[in-house]
């Protein structure tokens, strides 16, 4: 069952996480790094073959995301532009 995500909320790896139509969100990672969530899109918190890597698994709809840290994280999604 989907609930509603407030500000501050914790994702753990597992979650996910989608923004409805006319919506958007915004996560902070570990590392820092911003990612913002188009409406209509949907992720996945995935557990990272590394300690220090966030792994994302993009199902659909658009990231933007800002980051400035050498820190890696990867997304994983059927098609990129």
């Amino acid at each position: 069952n989907w609930q509603p995500a407030g500000y501050d909320e914790t994702l753990c790896t597992g979650d996910m996480l989608r923004v409805r139509s006319r919506s958007r969100a915004s996560i902070r990672l570990n590392n820092e790094s911003m990612i913002r969530l188009d409406q209509r899109t949907s992720i996945t918190i995935i557990e990272p073959e590394k300690k220090d890597v966030t792994l994302l698994d993009l199902i659909k709809g658009k990231l933007h995301i800002i980051t400035r840290t050498p820190v890696p994280f990867k997304i994983r999604t059927p098609f990129v532009s």
